[in-house]
This record gives structure tokens, sequence and C-alpha cells, in this order.
């Protein structure tokens, strides 16, 4: 089930802004408002194609819209509510 949610998000992301909840790994709960389609994040905080570390398989990034910087979560989360905007 988990796994079905998270691919159902990453498409989601690919295409536009999506909400969702989700729980942290202290236990609290997390909104955002994310993307991963580049079209839509604005052009000064695009990847500049050299990461800073090197990147886990199960993370994924995402431009976060309320904070306006990229925040990452892994398929292990824990979705509590998802909904395309």
């Amino acid at each position: 089930m988990k796994n079905e949610i998270i691919k159902e998000l990453v498409s989601m992301l690919k295409r536009g802004w999506v909400s969702f909840s989700f729980i942290k790994k202290d236990g609290s709960y997390r909104y955002m408002e994310a993307t991963t389609n580049i079209d839509l994040i604005p052009e000064e905080v695009h990847p500049n194609g050299s990461p800073k570390k090197k990147k886990n398989p199960n993370q994924i990034c995402v431009y976060d819209r309320t904070v306006g910087e990229w925040r990452s979560i892994t398929e292990s989360t824990d979705i509590v509510e998802l909904k395309e905007l």
C-alpha cells in the first residue's frame, strides 16, 4: 500500500503542484505543497547539476513552495493526505 501511494505521489509531482501531509521521523506531522516539475520551479533555485552529496536511491527530492526551498522525503515516508492542486 505504501509503495503504491509513493508511486502515485511521484507521478503527481511530475505533473504539477501537489499538497500532502506526512509523518516525519520524529513523529510530528508536516504539510507540504511541492513539485518536481522543473517548469513550475523558480529558475533561481533550479538544480545546478552538481549534487552536494551522494543521493540516496530511496530519497525523493521536491521543491516545497510553502518554504521556497528544496526538501526530501524517503520512500518509507508515511503519507497521510495527498491531493493535486
